[in-house]
């Protein structure tokens, strides 16, 4: 189930009031790597190349930077958590972060 799927209405109404997509990983919870994005772009790019090479030898020339780039995959995680939202996907409204801090007042333990 996604975020939203099968709330009802007035749950919907009252999470727009109090919550909002997380600009950093855009609802996803998890940040993708830079390292992995420039990867997956030039591996993109050599692909388009290798398509539109117009004769054997080029196309074995494209193979091979293909090929090499591949074997060059970074060593990092593809995404990490994101630290926003705690990989929620979502984050407090100002509305949200005062019915939040009103909760934590009163609803928190108290010493006695």
């Amino acid at each position: 189930m996604t975020k939203g799927e099968g709330r009802s209405a007035p749950v919907e109404q009252l999470a727009a009031r109090y919550e909002m997509i997380c600009s950093d990983c855009e609802g996803g919870g998890r940040i993708a790597d830079d390292a992995w994005v420039e990867w997956h772009h030039v591996r993109a790019q050599l692909v388009r190349d290798l398509r539109q090479a117009g004769g054997r030898i080029e196309a074995e020339l494209h193979q091979e930077a293909l090929l090499r780039h591949e074997a060059a995959r970074p060593t990092t995680s593809r995404s990490t958590h994101c630290d926003e939202c705690g990989g929620a996907g979502t984050v407090p409204t100002a509305e949200g972060e005062e019915l939040l801090a009103f909760l934590r007042r009163h609803f928190t333990s108290r010493s006695a």
